[in-house]
């Protein structure tokens, strides 16, 4: 239990992401453009600007899915957009799944990015270095269990991200 609950912190933390969670040095394909940009032809290869600019709106959507279900308890929505091979995302949402089974429950208002960009520690096309400031926020591990407190702060992670058929999705979270 004590292990779920420093696994809670972290989450809270905005770590759902733990570090050293795979050992590869992660090379994915580049994303395609974005629903915002022109849509290239078969024949023409989309921009490493539109490229960039898709990876990073599902990584905003990815953050904001990570709190709704850190706050629900539904684990659905976020492994949608997470690759099968995310051995952290998978990880994260058992977590999350036996924290609500056992009446437990998280209160986080909310995580804020505040930069994506190229990581500078991994090499290879998709790699983002992500900071996030989570607010202070709470859990408790049952119905009964007191509250634990977490007062918020800043982390970085890098994010991959990569393509599988037409779709963009999370492949590994690398933490801080």
């Amino acid at each position: 239990m004590r292990n779920r609950g420093m696994l809670i912190a972290l989450l809270l933390a905005g770590l759902t992401l733990f570090a050293g969670c795979s050992e590869d040095d992660p090379v994915p394909k580049m994303p395609k453009t974005s629903a915002a940009a022109p849509t290239p032809s078969p024949t023409t290869s989309p921009t490493p600007q539109s490229e960039a600019d898709e990876a990073e709106a599902l990584i905003r959507q990815w953050a904001e899915l990570g709190v709704e279900m850190q706050n629900t308890g539904k684990t659905a929505a976020y492994l949608a957009i997470t690759s099968d091979e995310c051995v952290s995302c998978k990880r994260v949402a058992k977590s999350i799944e036996q924290l609500y089974a056992a009446g437990g429950e998280i209160e986080l208002p909310g995580k804020r990015i505040l930069d994506v960009r190229k990581s500078r520690r991994y090499t290879g096309r998709g790699v983002y270095e992500v900071r996030l400031l989570a607010e202070p926020s709470r859990y408790r591990e049952s119905p009964t269990a007191p509250w634990q407190q977490f007062e918020g702060g800043e982390t970085t992670n890098d994010v991959t991200v990569t393509r599988e058929g037409r779709k963009l999705v999370i492949r590994e979270i690398y933490g801080s």
